[in-house]
């Protein structure tokens, strides 16, 4: 009887092994659809700032300013669009870099001349990244776009500013767990602000605060997929299926972490089943 047991046990085992990997498969589906579309939405979002960076480099008092006309104009215009679009701010350069007006006529994110979507928008081609918006946000995001003379030159540059904190705003606190990672791993946009600023430990798998200790954290795969356990908060599950998706369009990577419960509970129902099904009744045992 010992034996039998035993080896019920293990079947057990392999049953409740069977069914988690099975579970995972269906969470991983699911959070997969959901991935896709939180990554769409957050494309779709961004992108509509990258149209309107083309579109007002083609528009008649960008052109004359950077023609050496007076920009007050242009600045009045700007400021109605920027208040339209919910845009955080929009800034038109010359050829050298230069701002020559702005919506809010604040002071430009330092450096911006040397930032790589704006040297790619002087050369005649979009640009885009991401980085601190300061004095006005420690998060945005940049499109620029070329603005071309009549000679086919780039005249300079449109630079749409957009403040991640309003895109990231509606979707705290929605399940699951879904945050972006730019190209050194660093969170910049996430629906528990908790995460914001976390970056990758190396080519490690979890995440570590930007200051202060990293909180407990294990990884592991099972049947493919890679779990994870940690300790983060209370609105983060403590074990979760982690899944990712590249971005290329806009530099980031899409990640979610969804709660294992309840691929853990159909484990659980498959293993208690298989083994009522399997150990002999009390009249089976009698007899």
């Amino acid at each position: 009887m010992l034996a039998f047991l035993v080896v019920v046990a293990a079947l057990s085992g392999g049953v409740w092994r069977y069914g988690y990997v099975q579970g995972l498969a269906q969470l991983a589906g699911r959070g997969q659809a959901d991935l896709a579309l939180a990554g769409d939405r957050l494309v779709g979002q961004l992108q509509r700032y990258r149209d309107m960076a083309v579109v007002l480099a083609d528009h008649p008092d960008v052109i004359t300013a950077l023609s050496g006309a007076s920009t007050q104009d242009l600045a009045d215009m700007l400021l109605e669009v920027a208040d339209k679009t919910a845009a955080l701010n929009v800034l038109v350069l010359d050829a050298t870099g230069a701002v020559r007006s702005s919506a809010l006529g604040v002071p430009a994110p330092k450096d911006l001349a040397t930032k790589p979507y704006v040297r790619r928008a002087l050369r005649g081609a979009l640009g885009w990244g991401h980085g601190d918006g300061a004095p006005l946000t420690a998060r945005a995001y940049f499109h620029a776009a070329p603005v071309f003379g009549t000679d086919g030159q780039v005249q300079g540059a449109v630079v749409v500013v957009t403040d991640l904190n309003g895109i990231d705003y509606n979707w705290r606190g929605t399940n699951p767990a879904a945050f972006f990672t730019d190209a050194q791993g660093k969170v910049y946009i996430a629906n528990r602000s908790e995460l914001l600023f976390w970056r990758r430990p190396g080519t490690s798998p979890g995440l570590e605060p930007p200051v202060g200790p990293a909180p407990p954290f294990a990884a592991s795969l099972i049947g493919g997929h890679e779990i994870w356990k940690l300790d983060w908060g209370p609105y983060l599950p403590r074990e979760a299926l982690h899944l990712t998706q590249r971005l290329p369009v806009i530099g980031m990577t899409g990640e979610v972490l969804l709660d294992v419960a309840p691929a853990l509970k159909l484990a659980g129902a498959q293993a208690v089943s298989y083994t009522h099904l399997t150990l002999p009744t009390n009249r089976e045992v009698e007899i």
